[in-house]
């Protein structure tokens, strides 16, 4: 289990990000990740692998990768993480309890390019933005480009990592990979114009996933 955080004061920067590997009920093993803002509910996502030595290495890299992001490793202080009511993290034991912030799993991540970290991505669902398909917002991290949406092609809450289109926000949303059709197109240019300042704001580090979830307008 790996308990990480970003500390930085001058940015008001207080995050967690938790890593672990626990068996599943159907004889699986899955890695579960939950980060955010220490003190506060985080986003949750949980991964499924049949083999425990995948899951592990899974745990190592995604480790790795947070380090390379200015994450330090610490004891837990799950006092402090979790309130004892919300009982999703209880004596160090993994006690997982899905929520609205749930993410959906999504174990192949080819999709995503070298310089994104898939799992600082919020997954919205059509309920939470009017749209028929399923988009994520991501964080800036170590990209390269500026701010961009992921669509899957697709319509429904289904997913396939290997199905997406991405877009960017500015100046104009644009299309530019993948496919979607003019009036997909369309609806997510009209997404995007509507939460423009909110999703900007989550990929410059900003705001975290609760508060981008707040702050989101669904299409009328």
């Amino acid at each position: 289990m790996g308990f990480l955080t970003r500390i930085d004061p001058t940015r008001n920067m207080d995050r967690f990000y938790i890593v672990a590997v626990t068996p599943t009920l159907f004889g699986e093993w899955a890695v579960l990740r939950e980060w955010g803002r220490r003190g506060s509910p985080g986003t949750m996502r949980l991964d499924s692998y049949q083999l425990r030595d995948e899951a592990e290495t899974v745990e190592r890299r995604t480790i790795k990768r947070r380090l390379q992001h200015g994450y330090f490793q610490s004891q837990p202080a799950l006092d402090r993480h979790e309130p004892p009511q919300n009982g999703r993290w209880r004596d160090r034991n993994l006690t997982f309890k899905p929520n609205d912030h749930t993410a959906t799993n999504m174990s192949d991540t080819s999709a995503v390019s070298d310089d994104e970290d898939p799992f600082a991505m919020a997954n919205l669902p059509p309920r939470l933005t009017g749209l028929p398909m399923v988009v994520w917002a991501s964080e800036r991290m170590g990209a390269r480009h500026d701010v961009r949406v992921k669509v899957h092609m697709a319509h429904g809450q289904r997913i396939d990592p290997g199905n997406l289109a991405v877009v960017a926000v500015r100046p104009v949303p644009r299309l530019v990979a993948g496919q979607l059709s003019p009036a997909d197109l369309r609806a997510v240019s009209d997404w995007i114009r509507l939460n423009e300042a909110v999703l900007v704001d989550y990929w410059d580090g900003r705001i975290y996933t609760d508060e981008l979830i707040q702050r989101l307008q669904r299409l009328p």
